[in-house]
C-alpha cells in the first residue's frame, strides 16, 4: 500500500502504527519523525516563507473570510507517486489543503485512491483515529497496541494529577 500525508498529525499516525515504509508523500510542513523529511512533498502553500506573524494572520483572515485554502496539492507530483490512500482533514479547508481539491484529485489519480479524513474533536477521537488509520491500512493490532499504551500513559497522569 502506498500512503500520501496531507497532515503532520497523519504523518505521525502513520509511524506510529509501523507504516513508515508505506508512506510515498509527505506535505510541505511534515517533519516527524525526522527521517520522513527526505520524502516527497505534495502539497504547497501560499504562505511566503519569511512572512511576519501580523502577514501569517493577515493571510489566514483573508482566506477564511472567502474560504479559500493557503495550501494546494502537487498534482504532477501525486501522479508521479500513484498513492492507494490519501490520508487528510474536512475540518477547515483554510489550514489544510481543502476536502474538495483532495476528493477531485482522488478521482484524477489512476487507481482513485481511498481518502481518508482524520476529524479528532477529543482525546478520544484521537484515539479513535488511530484506530480507524489501522483499520484502512490492516495495522489493527498495532493501532490497538498504540492506542492502549496512550490510554495507559494518560491513567498515569490522572492518578499522578
Amino acid at each position: 500500500m502506498k500512503i500520501v500525508s496531507l497532515l503532520p498529525s497523519a504523518t505521525e499516525i502513520i509511524c506510529a502504527l509501523g507504516l513508515e515504509e508505506h508512506l510515498v508523500g509527505i506535505t510541505h510542513e511534515c517533519d516527524f519523525p525526522p527521517s520522513v523529511q527526505s520524502l516527497p512533498k505534495v502539497t504547497t502553500t501560499l504562505i511566503p516563507h519569511d512572512a511576519s506573524s501580523a502577514e501569517i494572520d493577515a493571510l489566514v483572515r483573508e482566506r477564511l473570510k472567502t474560504q479559500l485554502a493557503l495550501y494546494s496539492l502537487d498534482m504532477p507530483m501525486l501522479e508521479r507517486l500513484q498513492p492507494d490512500l490519501l490520508v487528510t482533514q474536512a475540518l477547515c479547508d483554510v489550514c489544510a489543503v481543502a476536502e474538495a481539491e483532495v476528493q477531485e484529485a482522488a478521482c484524477r489519480l489512476p487507481g482513485h485512491p481511498r481518502v481518508l479524513n482524520l476529524e479528532p474533536m477529543s482525546l478520544e477521537d484521537v484515539f479513535d483515529t488511530l484506530l480507524a488509520v489501522g483499520q484502512v491500512t490492516g495495522a489493527e493490532a498495532k493501532a490497538r497496541q498504540v492506542v492502549d499504551e496512550l490510554c495507559e500513559r494518560v491513567r498515569t497522569i490522572y492518578a499522578n494529577g
